[in-house]
């Protein structure tokens, strides 16, 4: 796994929190991981445990990395 940070111009914004764990669990939603986002944001996340899910969310990931440049 890589530390960069790339950019892309061509494709619209994505603004998505996503996490895939082991290949197996999904944790996606609005939720900031912050001490606000716990605290006094109304955030929401939902916790998803399917690996074909998983597998698309990754997927999905790598065609964005794909588009990015440094």
């Amino acid at each position: 796994m890589s530390n960069k940070i790339l950019s892309n111009t061509n494709e619209v914004t994505v603004h998505n929190k996503v996490m895939v764990i082991d290949e197996a669990i999904v944790i996606t939603g609005s939720f900031n991981f912050t001490n606000s986002a716990a605290s006094r944001n109304a955030e929401n996340f939902l916790v998803l445990k399917s690996d074909e899910l998983a597998q698309k969310y990754k997927l999905q990931w790598q065609n964005h990395w794909a588009h990015g440049v440094e």
